[in-house]
Formats: structure tokens, sequence, C-alpha cells
């Protein structure tokens, strides 16, 4: 679709400069075959769209008919994978925060440097834990309920180990106690919690991809059909301008020569 509208920005161009009329008639007429062959294209993009709509809504929301019902998006699921954007963003913080807090405690870096360090370890972490989930929750991408109860007891049970293992750090923390026990607590927390928040916050960017089906195709959808309206309106003037070029410049018709009949003799 992309190509198709900067392929239409540079007709409207060359449109605009158009020299001789006899030139400007060429010009359009290529202009007027390029249209109806890109209008063919979006139509079917947007056809295809609306059924592969129509294919996953029936597969989320069985109970429910689908067709002959234009992309929108669903409010649930789109609230859900609002929700998980943010709660991603947040676990990602989460990480980068502890990050560079444990790389100040172990180094003399500055806040600044630990800051970055503490970012840099967790976008590597959430990158390298979304590889690794990606295929297998992929796998649910079409199975709507199955992939709500997947990503539902995925999402609670790395939540609960990181709650306890946070609680765990906090009570190492403001424990009164110079104990060594409470050192080897605090330390296996935030190692732990070093590889639960990139995989909580990897499943949540994913579950934030896969329940915002709705509202990504609805945005195809619409891009599409603008799209359509614009080749349309654009046909629309090329056909209005060469229908106003055309007779001027037609080569007329040869005359057809009269000849009047012979007269026979005695009559």
């Amino acid at each position: 679709m992309k190509a198709i509208q900067s392929e239409l920005r540079k007709w409207c161009l060359d449109l605009k400069t158009a020299g001789h009329p006899d030139s400007a008639v060429q010009l359009y007429r290529s202009a007027l075959a390029w249209v109806k062959t890109a209008l063919e294209s979006a139509r079917r993009k947007k056809s295809r769209v609306a059924e592969t709509y129509r294919e996953k809504r029936s597969e989320w929301l069985t109970q429910i008919s689908s067709d002959n019902l234009d992309p929108h998006p669903l409010y649930y699921h789109t609230l859900a994978a609002s929700v998980l954007f943010v709660g991603a963003w947040f676990v990602f913080g989460l990480e980068a925060f502890l990050g560079a807090v444990l790389t100040q405690m172990k180094t003399q870096l500055s806040p600044i440097a630990g800051a970055v360090v503490g970012i840099g370890v967790a976008i590597a972490l959430t990158f390298a834990a979304k590889v690794v989930l990606a295929p297998k929750l992929g796998d649910y991408e079409n199975e709507g309920k199955k992939a709500a109860r997947v990503m539902g007891i995925t999402i609670a049970v790395l939540g609960l180990a990181v709650a306890v293992f946070v609680t765990l750090a906090i009570l190492a923390i403001r424990s009164e106690v110079d104990s060594p026990v409470w050192d080897y607590v605090f330390w296996m927390s935030t190692g732990l919690l070093s590889l639960l928040l990139p995989s909580l916050a990897a499943v949540a960017f994913l579950g934030s991809a896969l329940f915002g089906w709705s509202k990504k195709l609805t945005k195809e959808f619409d891009a599409a059909e603008n799209l359509e309206r614009r080749l349309e309106a654009f046909k629309g003037f090329v056909e209005q301008a060469l229908s106003r070029l055309q007779p001027t410049f037609s080569v007329p018709a040869a005359p057809v020569a009269f000849k009047r009949p012979e007269s026979k003799e005695g009559a």
C-alpha cells in the first residue's frame, strides 16, 4: 500500500507539470491505466483484510456470527492489549531500575552510568525473552480462548513469583539482623528477579500484540479503504481531464466524397 501511495503522489506531481497538450493526453492515458491497476490492488487488499478479520473474530468469538462484518476494534480485546502494553513497560522500567541499583552496588560507576547499564541489560534480557517465548505463544494465535487462558496463567505465575522475590528482597534490606542468611536471600532474590522481570515484560508485550489483533486489522482496513477512495477520486479527475483534452486534439474523420448519380439518357 505504501508503494501505491508513493506512486500516486508522483502521478499527481507529473500531471501538475504536464506540458504540451499532446504529451499531456498521453500522460493522462498512462495515469488512467495505472490507477485502474492500483485500484484493483487496493480493493484486493481491503477484501483480504476483511476476510482475515472475519476469520479471526470467529476464532476468538465462536458464539457470534461474523459474516459481512466490517473490521472494527473489539472493546475488551483492545482494553486487554492496552493494559498489557502499559504493564509491560512498567515491568521493563522496574527491571532497568533493578539493573541500575545492582550495578552501582557492585561497581563504582556514577548513577548515570549505572542507569545506562541497567537500561541496556533490561533491553537485552527482554529481547532475548521475547525471542524464546514468541514461538511458544505464537502457537495459540489462532485459538482465542486457549490463547487467553495460557496468557493469563503465564502472567499470573510470573507475577506471583516476582511479588514473592520482591517481598524477600525488601525484607532482606529492612532486616536489622546482621546475618549472612539475609545477604544470601537478597542476592538470590535480585538474581532471580533479573530473569523473571524480563520474562514477564516479554510475555506482556507479546500478549499486547496478541490481543490487539482487531485494532491492527481495523487500522489496515481503514488504510486500504482510504486509499481506495483517493484512487477513485484520482481516477475521476483523470477521466474528466481526458474528456476535455481528447476531443480538442482528436484526428478529424476523413470527409466522405459525395458523388451525384449520373442521369440516364432518355430518362
